[in-house]
């Protein structure tokens, strides 16, 4: 049996000199209610100093990939492709996950094969420092890289990211309006 076959989810988290909210993301991975077995991609795009590995413990399969300090659409590439799975859950390093995150993405995508991802209900403090605003969806159709899955051929058949946005903005909404063209994103509460 192929590793991607015994992985439930290979989860791709880009960062860049944020130890302490990475800490947090990380911790919520490790307490994530699941049976299926999920590896965690670090990508560290240029961080000073680098993500130190001892951030890691506590996950069973987790790594680090060192990324160039080149954006988060082609660091996020680098963890897709390093991850091994047939599912791939995108978060970002400000995120701190639901329990039951992995599990939810991963049957959804289970049960809807006509579905190439799926996404999930975000909601952020009154105010967020980092953006200066708050973040709130509860409905389908947001594409927010910070609670969305794929499959790894419909993120295979796209190219991943477009590498070529000159600033990190709208990368996710991208990524998913050429993926509607290959089936539905549902959403998953």
């Amino acid at each position: 049996m192929s590793e991607n076959a015994t992985l439930g989810a290979s989860v791709v988290i880009p960062t860049r000199d944020r130890p302490a909210d990475l800490a947090r993301v990380l911790a919520s991975l490790a307490a994530q209610r699941t049976d299926r077995p999920f590896e965690v991609i670090v990508v560290d795009d240029g961080s000073e100093p680098p993500i130190d590995p001892a951030l890691l413990d506590g996950l069973e399969r987790a790594r680090i990939v060192r990324g160039l300090g080149r954006g988060p659409a082609i660091a996020r590439n680098a963890g897709i492709a390093a991850a091994v799975s047939d599912t791939v859950l995108l978060t970002d390093d400000d995120t701190e996950l639901a329990p039951e995150w992995v599990e939810a993405a991963s049957a959804f995508l289970e049960a809807n094969p006509e579905s190439v991802g799926v996404e999930g209900p975000v909601s952020s403090p009154a105010w967020d420092p980092l953006y200066e605003h708050s973040l709130e969806n509860d409905q389908p159709g947001a594409y927010w890289t910070c609670n969305i899955a794929y499959r790894r051929a419909t993120l295979t058949t796209l190219g991943g990211f477009l590498e070529d946005f000159p600033t990190p903005h709208c990368e996710d909404l991208d990524l998913a309006y050429r993926a509607l063209a290959l089936g539905p994103i549902g959403f998953s509460e």
